[in-house]
Order: structure tokens, then sequence, then C-alpha cells
């Protein structure tokens, strides 16, 4: 390999470990689709205050080629053109898909309130509600988790050892399917 495409290679590793991703996963990231890694990272910062969690949100765009938010400011799109403000509403309603695909892949959240469509202050009520099944909630603490771990979500903090202690086999899988599609 070349040795320029190497450095560039390390430097775009180095760009997504700065951003928090592991560097296993920036590394195989780069060699594989290196343009998207470049698209996404120059995006990130259009997406500022909408993407909690930037690391696990650039794996994901990477992974599945999320499209570009217009502009490279958020306050453009009030500036902008009917069809660039729907591209952004495009862009966000991407980032909706995405939690409530994680959120989905939870059997006991499948009757939940605020995954579809995703909103989530309704999910953080929803799993805040007494009498809900534990399983139930902490899947939901892991989604919200995702979307914000900084935040004092009203449900609580996600805890592996008291989800594993509740869940069934079906969402145990489903968070062992996310850590494993975020770690690889």
């Amino acid at each position: 390999m070349d040795d320029n495409i190497k450095q560039a290679l390390a430097g775009l590793v180095d760009d997504l470990v700065g951003r928090g991703v592991d560097r296993q996963v920036a590394a195989r990231l780069a060699c594989e689709k290196p343009e998207e890694c470049r698209r996404q990272l120059d995006a990130l910062a259009a997406r500022e205050g909408e993407v909690m969690q930037p690391a696990a949100f650039l794996v994901y765009a990477i992974e599945h080629g999320i499209k570009l938010p217009v502009g490279s400011e958020r306050r453009e799109a009030s500036q902008e053109s009917p069809r660039a403000a729907s591209s952004l509403e495009n862009h966000q309603n991407d980032v909706a898909e995405c939690f409530e695909g994680l959120g989905f892949r939870f059997p006991s959240l499948q009757s939940a309130e605020g995954l579809r469509p995703w909103n989530p202050g309704v999910l953080d009520r929803w799993a805040s509600t007494s009498g809900r099944e534990p399983a139930a909630v902490h899947a939901a603490r892991f989604v919200l988790g995702c979307y914000d771990a900084g935040y004092a979500w009203t449900c609580g903090r996600f805890d592996f050892f008291e989800a594993f202690a509740t869940w069934t086999h079906g969402d145990d899988l489903a968070f062992l399917d996310c850590i494993r599609e975020y770690w690889s």
C-alpha cells in the first residue's frame, strides 16, 4: 500500500477515534468505507445538538450511509430553500429511524410509546409508569442511554447487571446484537 494512502487512512482512523469510536472499529471502517467516513465526519458539526452519542451515531451513519444534513451549520436551514429544509427534515427522520429501529429490536418494547414516532421524552415517561415490566424498563433505559447517556432520564440509568437479571432471551439477544454491531 502506498505511504500516502497509509497516512490518509491513519489520519482518518485518528479522526474517528478522536470522536470516541473504538480504534479497531475505526480502522475497519476507514479501510472498508474511507469516503463515507470522511463524509460523515465532515457532517458531524452540522448535527451538533441533534446527536447525543457521536461515536455510536458515526458508526451507524458510516455503515448505513445516512444522508448528510444540508449546510455546515444547523442555523442555515431557516435561510435555505424549501428543498434544503426538506433535506434537513429527511436527516432528522433518519436519526429517528435509527432509534426506532434500535428500540424495536427489543421484544419487551414492541408496544412502547415514544418509539414510533421517535420521541425520547414520551419513551421516558412510558418507562417511568409504575407497573411496567422490569425488562421493558431496562430496554428503554438502554435505548435512551444510547440517545443521550448524560441526561438524567426519569426512568433511570441503564445498568447491565440489573437488565440481564430481568431480560428474557429475546431482549438479551437484542442487546448483544447491538453491542456486537457497535464493537465489531
